[in-house]
């Protein structure tokens, strides 16, 4: 298949440019900065701490909850209704898909009766920010110290729509691309955002848009991919927090 020239030369498997960072904010237990090309996300963790009894049965196994917004300023396609505390159903169902995808990695079992809360904020969003925002809660829980199994990561592969419209080049049939950004989500038929270990294994998919199934099993295959080079950014983030906390210096 011929590559289609993308935003800023890219390829069809290439990532735009992506940057870690962890412990930006001092009053909360954890937090951490993900950057991929022009999204932008930060998250902080707040604790485990107490959860009140009220009358509550006690449970041997901690909870973990994460509230996903975006900023003000972001205009966001498809948010048409707001709840009473003016939570976009998009945030609220983003959300807890990012819950859905973090908790079975967490030893909630290591925290009874205990609260562990994520606080996301989509800062500018250039496409994948539900991808972007799971990878940012899980190197923020690290950062926390919060017991986990596995890092998990996050990507979004898009089925672009065939085109032969002059002002853009031609679009073959199912063709897939790694990180589409916001201008190449607007032209995909369907879009796939895959969560994964280091295993390969899948904490969560989540699919938008009519996919033949043909084409999600590539989709499939080109997110596995994905999720191991983003795997080695995060983890040389993390071994270089771990440097500076320690006196040494970054990796090169």
């Amino acid at each position: 298949m011929d590559q289609l020239s993308r935003e800023n030369n890219r390829k069809q498997f290439d990532f735009r440019n992506v940057v870690c960072d962890m412990g930006m904010i001092t009053s909360a237990n954890g937090s951490s900065y993900v950057e991929i090309g022009s999204t932008k996300v930060i998250c902080s963790i707040h604790g485990p701490r107490a959860i009140p009894a009220r009358g509550s049965i006690f449970s041997d196994k901690g909870q973990f909850e994460c509230d996903f917004r975006y900023a003000p300023y972001i205009s966001v396609d498809s948010v048409d209704s707001h709840s009473s505390a003016g939570v976009t159903a998009v945030e609220k169902h983003f959300s807890q898909l990012v819950a859905d995808a973090i908790e079975p990695t967490l030893r909630l079992s290591r925290y009874p009766k205990s609260l562990i809360s994520a606080h996301v904020l989509v800062l500018q969003n250039g496409g994948g920010a539900l991808a972007a925002a799971v990878t940012c809660v899980s190197l923020a829980l690290t950062d926390a110290g919060v017991e986990q199994t596995d890092l998990v990561t996050a990507v979004q592969v898009g089925c672009l729509s065939p085109s032969d419209d002059g002002d853009r080049p031609s679009i073959p049939s199912s063709y897939c691309v790694l990180d589409p950004s916001t201008s190449e989500e607007r032209l995909s038929v369907g879009r796939l955002t895959a969560c994964h270990v280091s295993s390969d294994a899948v904490t969560q998919l989540y699919s938008e848009g009519r996919i033949d199934p043909v084409v999600f099993k590539e989709m499939r295959v080109i997110a596995t991919v994905g999720n191991r080079f983003l795997r080695c950014v995060v983890e040389k983030a993390v071994r270089e927090k771990v440097k500076v906390r320690c006196g040494g210096e970054r990796e090169e």
